[in-house]
């Protein structure tokens, strides 16, 4: 294949890449038609802060009407909608992950306020899994906290964290470390209802407010979740691997602030976790202590 360098108005990028997880997330990439080395080091075109990367790990270049991408890994460096690629033609709205970097391709339409599109989506959403990252999560928990308080309604908390990741993803790799996230996200998302709010908050852990929700009934949609997880093994790079989540809950206690709330389903997670898991807690008989904090 020719690499073709197109002569294109600089003014105006042909596509556009989009990094939508890692840390540069929300980083616009112009794509005038040019060669483009991509890569971590500085002999690169587009050096991107990510030491998985390679110096040199990618080419992306304009072919013949179409956007090539060759890997310069030995083709197991770069991945295409977690499929391991050597060379492939990009589609608009492909997702290539390198390393730790999760980019998105825009090739057709306005490609800028389609990237501008993009950068709302990366400030409020997880860019592996599109459930609402944790900043957005906290916005809508202090929301439906002052909604419960307001027309004197029920409010509950549940926190899920997936058993053993850690070790599966140190066995198994990032790429499907990150398959089994966006795996168990949408099954967990399959059962909810629409006024619930789920969110990626950790690397391996989700949270979901409840609205309307008392903790009897807090207590059954964990269970359901953990039961919607295990129920089915998961395809992992065509392996079926067996996964289950730790659930705790709590409901919202008068004079409560969100925080709290959420950290004592915390607690009843982590109760979980250290019952072997599998499981869920319910946070009820556990108080916070004044001084305590669990991250989040």
């Amino acid at each position: 294949m020719v690499e073709t360098a197109s002569k294109a108005n600089p003014g105006t990028p042909k596509a556009m890449l989009v990094v939508v997880q890692g840390a540069e997330a929300g980083r616009r990439i112009p794509l005038d038609g040019t060669l483009k080395v991509l890569g971590g080091g500085a002999g690169a075109d587009e050096q991107l802060a990510d030491a998985q990367l390679g110096a040199t790990h990618a080419h992306l270049f304009f072919d013949s009407g179409q956007w090539v991408l060759r890997d310069l890994q030995g083709g197991r460096g770069t991945w295409v909608n977690d499929l391991a690629v050597e060379e492939y033609v990009l589609r608009d709205g492909d997702r290539v992950r390198m390393g730790r970097t999760l980019l998105k391709i825009l090739t057709a339409g306005d490609v800028v306020n389609r990237s501008v599109e993009e950068l709302f989506r990366v400030q409020t959403l997880d860019g592996l899994t599109l459930l609402a990252n944790k900043a957005s999560f906290h916005e809508a928990l202090v929301r439906e906290v002052a909604r419960s308080a307001r027309h004197g309604q029920p409010l509950s908390l549940v926190r899920l964290d997936i058993d053993g990741f850690g070790a599966l993803n140190a066995q198994r790799g990032d790429v499907a470390g990150d398959i089994i996230l966006q795996a168990v996200a949408a099954r967990v998302r399959g059962v909810l209802r629409r006024e619930d709010v789920l969110a990626r908050i950790d690397d391996d852990e989700f949270a979901v407010v409840l609205p309307n929700c008392e903790a009897a009934d807090a207590r059954r949609v964990a269970e359901t979740l953990c039961t919607a997880v295990a129920g089915q093994p998961f395809d992992v790079e065509g392996r079926a691997l067996a996964i289950t989540v730790s659930g705790g809950y709590a409901r919202l206690r008068t004079r409560e602030t969100p925080d709290q709330a959420l950290d004592r389903a915390g607690i009843a997670l982590n109760r979980a976790k250290q019952a072997g898991g599998n499981r869920v807690e319910d946070s009820s008989p556990w108080s916070l202590p004044d001084d305590h904090k669990l991250p989040h």
